[in-house]
């Protein structure tokens, strides 16, 4: 990241014009809702939300029921909340098209990774059976796991990290390979410090056409009084 800024300043560009884009523009992230019982996320999910947050990252866990539980309550309380599901490989493939069955009347926005990252056989029948678009997230790591997963039509969306692609250049490979074969993106993130999260930032507004969502919100959990 250091390497690739410092190339944007010896051409004496902004990180984001030395990437492509033609202008600055504003970045909008989703806020995540970490699993809790039900109550406590409906709660912490009204407060982002009265906070001007307007997409929430869902976390659910193994409990399926939980899981359906917690997704009907937020959905109904929150009809004009953008819902991105974020089952982090924890359902089986019986679960996970139960859960799906289950929203069909829901608006969600995606499912992220509902199944174990090898088990790419289990993540391609729920993309075909879904409404809801999948998004492969531990499935994909390198160009070459993103390929294999855009062919196979294993997901309908990709989630790329910097912390875990290899950088600004694989994510651009990535981000590329996507573009032409039309496939959007989520720029998500680890719990990361500004530095990261401000390079991401940059890439998202370079390939704007191509990242759907950005998940970039760690530095809304920094403690008050943060310096680098």
């Amino acid at each position: 990241m250091a390497f690739v800024s410092l190339l944007a300043q010896e051409q004496s560009l902004e990180l984001y014009e030395y990437l492509g884009a033609k202008e600055k523009r504003k970045i909008q992230t989703d806020i995540t809702i970490s699993l809790n019982p039900k109550e406590k996320m409906l709660q912490d999910a009204k407060k982002a939300f009265a906070n001007g947050h307007r997409i929430l990252k869902i976390k659910l866990g193994k409990d399926i029921a939980h899981a359906i539980d917690v997704t009907q309550a937020l959905s109904q309380a929150l009809p004009q909340a953008k819902l991105l599901i974020d089952a982090n490989q924890a359902w089986s493939l019986k679960d996970a098209l139960l859960y799906v069955e289950t929203m069909q009347n829901r608006p969600l926005a995606l499912i992220e990774q509902p199944v174990k990252a090898k088990e790419l056989a289990a993540l391609k029948k729920i993309t075909q059976i879904s409404h809801i678009p999948i998004l492969a997230d531990e499935a994909a790591f390198s160009l070459a796991d993103v390929k294999h997963i855009i062919t196979s039509r294993s997901a309908d969306m990709i989630n790329i990290k910097l912390m875990k692609c290899g950088g600004v250049t694989k994510a651009v490979e990535i981000l590329e390979y996507a573009r032409v074969k039309n496939v959007k993106c989520m720029l998500g993130s680890m719990l990361e410090g500004p530095i990261s999260i401000g390079v991401a930032e940059h890439l998202a507004m370079a390939y704007s056409d191509v990242i759907e969502y950005v998940d970039l919100d760690s530095p809304l959990l920094y403690k008050k009084g943060f310096r680098l």
